[in-house]
């Protein structure tokens, strides 16, 4: 996996354990501009994380691979600021 990690936001519970990693990014090969997530809770077909699970590099491209998408106004959620354009950052 070779995307290009642009920002990472986390969540933290209350104990300060991540419950919650997003992740934008760019696919090197396309060039487009990404925006997905992981957290605790299993979900079919998508990467989750337990909450003692190192946070690395290698974490932030699995979830850039296999995360959930980030839709519509969720994004200005995770990352706000950014301008959109179609899912895509301009």
């Amino acid at each position: 996996m070779a995307n290009k990690i642009i920002e990472v936001r986390i969540k933290y519970d209350q104990k300060g354990q991540p419950k919650e990693i997003a992740v934008l990014w760019q696919a090197n090969s396309l060039g487009f501009v990404r925006a997905t997530y992981a957290n605790t809770t299993k979900t079919t077909g998508f990467i989750s994380f337990s909450s003692s699970t190192e946070i690395t590099n290698d974490l932030f491209q699995q979830i850039a691979a296999f995360g959930m998408y980030i839709p519509g106004a969720a994004r200005e959620k995770y990352f706000p600021g950014q301008q959109w354009d179609n899912g895509m950052q301009v």
